[in-house]
């Protein structure tokens, strides 16, 4: 994938405030209520879990024999965590080194992709900071590539580590 073709503008989103409750209409009318809000420590469980089964499902390049649920506390440790949950349900989680501005993982639950919960958690990690934010993405998850692009992400630069060729990626929040 080019990303350096013309990046897509992001909307508005549906979040109302920083950090809170919204709702999603769905096509036969229903409104499901969502949350974002700060990991609490009784979201641990679910995290770990989270965070190890979408690695083992789409880190190709990761070894899969070396996944462990608690990689999840080293990974994250030092950053502010953003969950998304439905009911109780942890549908997906944003992790965000505060000091550099830097999104360090953005994992949404299978079941709930195409939703929206990436675009949303994205949306509140660019809003806890007017500051322009980077990340790294595996030249190999296009996937990820192209949902970056499309919320108006640019590559800046390139580089090798031991998952291969990266991509980093700067962008803001645009509302």
């Amino acid at each position: 994938m080019d990303f350096d073709e013309n990046p897509v503008p992001i909307g508005m989103g549906f979040l109302l405030f920083k950090f809170g409750t919204f709702g999603i209409v769905e096509k036969n009318e229903r409104c499901i209520l969502l949350q974002i809000r700060k990991m609490e420590k009784a979201d641990l469980d679910a995290l770990r879990t989270l965070y190890k089964e979408v690695r083992g499902m789409d880190f190709s390049w990761t070894k899969q024999e070396t996944l462990s649920e608690m990689d999840f506390d080293r990974d994250t440790d030092g950053e502010l965590v953003l969950v998304m949950e439905n009911s109780g349900d942890i549908l997906g989680f944003v992790g965000i080194f505060e000091p550099e501005h830097f999104i360090h993982h953005l994992y949404v639950n299978q079941n709930a992709r195409g939703s929206g919960v990436g675009r949303e958690l994205l949306l509140a990690a660019l809003k806890t900071s007017k500051a322009t934010f980077a990340l790294k993405c595996v030249a190999e998850n296009e996937k990820a590539l192209l949902f970056y692009k499309k919320m108006g992400f640019k590559k800046v630069s390139e580089g090798f580590s031991e998952d291969g060729r990266y991509f980093v990626l700067e962008g803001s929040f645009l509302g």
